[in-house]
């Protein structure tokens, strides 16, 4: 489990095992702590006076480099984002300029985003993407519609699956 914000990184793994050769005992207080770590990430105070929104694409990116390296287990990648980029270099949804091309030529900003993918391996059919977040505003769920299909859209030409969840019952 990673956590990457505003340069921060948290990191947390556990490693697999199996219970025949075993100590449950061990292996309880194992999970134990990785269980209070997750806890400890998952509630670390957020700041809400600074960085309201991030780069997304950068780290995914990364992240996916990184998983594409195990090319035997099949591994899902949970994004909790809005993946509203705000990058001030090459992309940000928060610039009207920027989201007027996303809403007018998507092939130009899928163009933008699939060439700082450089390094992505095409077709890793053991990485699947899931994406979730739940729009709490009309707005949130306009932007993040044409994100999600922009993203839908890149990913389909790295051939990589992805999955946007927002029902969080």
């Amino acid at each position: 489990m990673n956590s990457l914000v505003h340069n921060r990184r948290s990191e947390l793994h556990i490693e697999g095992a199996t219970a025949l050769l075993g100590n449950q005992l061990v292996r309880d207080v194992e999970i134990a702590t990785f269980q209070k770590g997750i806890d400890s990430i998952l509630n670390i105070p957020k700041n809400d006076k600074v960085y309201n929104y991030s780069s997304i694409w950068k780290p995914l990116v990364e992240e996916l480099k990184h998983l594409q390296k195990d090319t035997i287990r099949q591994t899902t990648l949970c994004v909790y984002s809005d993946l509203q980029e705000n990058n001030g270099n090459w992309f940000s949804v928060h610039r009207s300029a920027d989201l007027k091309l996303l809403e007018t030529n998507s092939e130009k900003v899928k163009a933008l985003f699939l060439q700082r993918a450089s390094g992505i391996l095409k077709g890793s059919s053991n990485i699947n993407v899931v994406v979730v977040y739940q729009p709490q505003t009309m707005k949130q769920d306009k932007v993040f519609a044409m994100m999600k299909k922009l993203y839908s859209e890149v990913f389909a030409e790295m051939d990589i699956s992805i999955e946007f969840v927002s029902h969080l019952n």
